[in-house]
């Protein structure tokens, strides 16, 4: 049988070993403490630059279409332009035509004038013989000269007077058949004289506008070729570009699916040690913002909790984008709608930021008419009514179906004048989202109480 005293050893060690034994498990665990720190930082870091590369790859997106649509114009552009060459390539060719078909005409005309002379000698001299070969001819010229010596000797430069009276009148009917064939030549090369004057005038008019409308070909080819230029320019400068942004594009997806690789292995990692894989709402004990102040005012009930924030947004969530904008408070807020409303929800969290900077990103996004904005502040300091008044005022110019402003959270570390003013402000942006359809007030921390109630208990006032 043991002693007292080496009973007493016994247990001594056991407590020894214990007690290192619980040293060692207290090391284990602020080991494990500070590796969860470490990882929950690694992964706000992570998703952090997860937000900034969505953001960028949207940017690249919104470049990426304006580069096509810039790229389509062109190409339109140019098609119109082989089709202004064509129509050129067509008129030139026209012109040919028409130049091969004036020359023709002149060839034509010029033997037509050559034909028509040699008939009119030949007529000529065919009247002369009948008017010496017939017996009557004498009598025939005596009776037409009255009349025909009127009309054609007195312009001519033969103005001497014609005797008849002479005794050899032979002679005198072959120097008036002279006369008469020399004013008719002459009459001839006159109407010729005039008709080739006629055509030379047409000829210079036309030589004239050859040479014009050939100054213009060149121009419009010179014109043509630096405008081609100029395009093929653009298009090579737009496709380096649109080569630059693909080439941004891949490796902004390609970091993405690094991240998202190294965020998965680190919640799985996190799931594994046994805690939780993301942050939680960041959770202020407060009291309920629609409670009783020391004022003895009530602030009326707004959307206060989860399932009426979904059934204000139900019917619109397939069609509509929710955007968060929040400081540190809203960490793991679109998580959490993520699985309570079970939708694509994007939440922006920007740490140590301010009410205006907040609605600054809120303008600066690119939002539609079909977007719900919800807006979540957890930072109040150098907060106050009138820039909340500013600030909603901008807001209310926001093209989107909705804004949700959330409800600034009460804290047990603020003194009841800070916290009474919280409430203030809160009632502020209760009043304002009732004149304005556009607004929707949504009270946090009634939602905080009724989610913790079995884990925390506010104070009040």
């Amino acid at each position: 049988m043991m002693t007292r005293k080496a009973k007493a050893m016994d247990t001594e060690s056991k407590l020894q070993r214990a007690l290192e034994e619980l040293k060692a498990s207290r090391e284990t665990c602020n080991q494990l403490l500070r590796e969860r720190e470490d990882s929950e930082e690694e992964i706000n870091k992570i998703i952090f630059r997860n937000t900034e590369l969505k953001k960028d790859l949207a940017d690249l997106h919104v470049q990426y279409q304006e580069t096509a649509a810039h790229r389509d114009q062109l190409l339109t552009t140019i098609s119109s332009f082989d089709q202004c060459s064509a129509v050129f390539e067509q008129a030139l060719i026209r012109n040919n035509e028409l130049e091969s078909e004036l020359r023709d005409a002149n060839n034509t005309i010029l033997h037509f004038e050559e034909e028509r002379k040699l008939q009119e000698c030949s007529q000529t001299l065919n009247l002369y013989e009948e008017l010496i070969g017939t017996p009557g001819g004498h009598a025939l010229v005596s009776t037409t000269l009255d009349s025909s010596a009127k009309t054609v000797f007195e312009d001519s430069i033969y103005r001497g007077q014609i005797r008849l009276n002479s005794k050899n009148k032979i002679k005198k009917y072959v120097k008036l058949n002279r006369l008469i064939l020399k004013t008719n030549k002459l009459i001839r090369k006159q109407k010729c004289f005039y008709k080739n004057v006629t055509l030379r005038k047409q000829r210079l008019d036309l030589l004239n506008s050859i040479e014009i409308y050939s100054q213009k070909l060149v121009e419009s080819r010179s014109k043509y070729d630096l405008d081609v230029g100029g395009l093929q320019a653009d298009i090579s400068e737009l496709h380096r570009s649109l080569e630059s942004l693909t080439s941004l594009y891949n490796s902004a997806q390609a970091q993405i699916s690094e991240h998202i690789l190294a965020a998965d292995k680190l919640i799985g990692l996190v799931h594994h040690t046994g805690f939780t894989s993301l942050p939680t709402i960041k959770v202020t004990s407060a009291p309920d913002c629609c409670q009783q102040t020391d004022g003895g005012q009530q602030l009326p009930t707004p959307v206060s909790n989860i399932n009426t924030l979904k059934k204000s947004l139900r019917g619109s969530l397939e069609s509509n984008n929710v955007v968060i904008f929040s400081d540190s408070i809203g960490v793991g807020y679109g998580s959490l709608l993520n699985a309570k409303l079970k939708c694509k929800i994007i939440n922006y969290c920007m740490p140590d930021v301010s009410f205006g900077d907040l609605v600054k990103s809120v303008m600066n996004c690119k939002l539609n008419h079909n977007s719900i904005v919800i807006i979540m502040l957890g930072n109040n300091k150098k907060l106050n009514k009138s820039i909340i008044r500013q600030n909603c005022t901008i807001l209310s110019g926001l093209n989107v179906k909705k804004v949700f402003l959330c409800a600034l959270p009460f804290s047990k570390n603020l003194s009841e004048k800070e916290n009474n003013s919280i409430h203030s402000m809160n009632t502020l942006l209760f009043n304002i989202t009732q004149y304005n359809d556009k607004f929707v007030f949504f009270d946090t921390n009634k939602f905080i109480d009724n989610r913790f109630a079995p884990q925390r208990k506010f104070p009040t006032f």
